[in-house]
């Protein structure tokens, strides 16, 4: 199977069969041994890029206190406390890059998707 174009990683799963992950060109798995006649149950796990969570965190409330716009000022409470952070944010970082209106990258599954024949 070739997934076309990933940004960054693949894991395909087909009838509960795990047939490789993927994380650089070509995005190719083999699948002979997990296909079948008739309907199959095809899985793909795609990982999002890391730049692109801390962008979504940013349309989250703000939880920690920040001296400008790339510093933190102080440990927050909540992480000093061993607490569930109170925004519902994923990620923490001391120092921030991204704003709510940056854009975000290309990431994905972005195809196409096509199975190759091959001989055996």
């Amino acid at each position: 199977m070739n997934l076309g174009r990933v940004e960054v990683m693949a894991q395909v799963r087909l009838n509960g069969k795990d047939c490789g992950i993927v994380w650089k060109p070509p995005y190719r798995v083999p699948i002979t041994d997990a296909v079948r006649p008739g309907q199959n149950h095809l899985e793909i796990a795609v990982v999002n890029l890391w730049i692109n969570r801390l962008i979504g965190d940013e349309q989250l409330p703000v939880d920690s206190t920040w001296k400008d716009f790339e510093t933190l000022a102080q440990w927050p409470a909540w992480f000093q406390g061993g607490q569930p952070r109170p925004s519902g944010r994923y990620t923490f970082t001391t120092c921030k890059h991204y704003q709510a209106d940056t854009p975000l990258a290309e990431s994905g599954l972005l195809g196409p998707v096509h199975l190759e024949k091959s001989r055996r």
